[in-house]
């Protein structure tokens, strides 16, 4: 993104979401993921479990250092499970990278998600 000069336009828009709107960008990227990726039944089951648990509009609505330091802490077994058992490479492309600017734009202009 920051080579096609995108990053600071991606930061901003994602930065001006809800929490709730995070966690549907973050859903849906990972839901495009399971889609598009040719994956393990053990694979798709961590994937879900893994979003189910920590991509939820709590989580994404946490400002407090504190609480988002203890949030990260929790989630440190489980991306070292998924690690495991993803790659790294399938790691990083559904954990990691950032989605498209236009699932942004798409949750943003969702009014299920205003």
């Amino acid at each position: 993104m920051s080579q096609m000069g995108t990053w600071d336009a991606w930061v901003t828009a994602f930065n001006a979401l809800t929490g709730k709107q995070k966690a549907e960008v973050v859903r849906r990227h990972i839901s495009l993921c399971l889609e598009a990726f040719p994956m393990s039944d053990a694979q798709r089951t961590l994937v879900k479990d893994y979003t189910a648990k920590f991509v939820t509009e709590e989580a994404y609505s946490v400002t407090d250092r504190a609480k988002r330091a203890a949030l990260q802490n929790e989630m440190k077994p489980a991306m070292e499970n998924a690690k495991a058992v993803l790659g790294d490479e399938l790691l990083a492309t559904i954990f990691l990278k950032k989605p498209p600017i236009s699932v942004l734009d798409a949750v943003k202009n969702d009014p299920a998600f205003r």
